[in-house]
């Protein structure tokens, strides 16, 4: 999940909504994750640049609906 909640360790910028954005939900498949986690973190740390083709997991219920047993459109 991606808040975008405003700029980090930026000066104020001139953007009348101050970067805020609607939040985005990643919806990932088990096996992309843990293809992309780093091995040297004990917490299994992921980093989205590390997933290629990341957009097409943004609000993709359809995994969610696939992975439940209906049938995805």
């Amino acid at each position: 999940m991606a808040l975008n909640r405003g700029f980090r360790y930026r000066k104020k910028s001139t953007d009348i909504q101050h970067g805020r954005q609607e939040p985005q939900c990643y919806v990932f498949p088990v096996r992309i994750i843990q293809t992309a986690q780093d091995p040297t973190n004990t917490w299994g740390k992921v980093f989205l640049r590390h997933i290629e083709d990341m957009e097409q997991y943004i609000n993709n219920w359809e995994l969610v609906k696939a992975f439940l047993g209906g049938e995805a459109s």
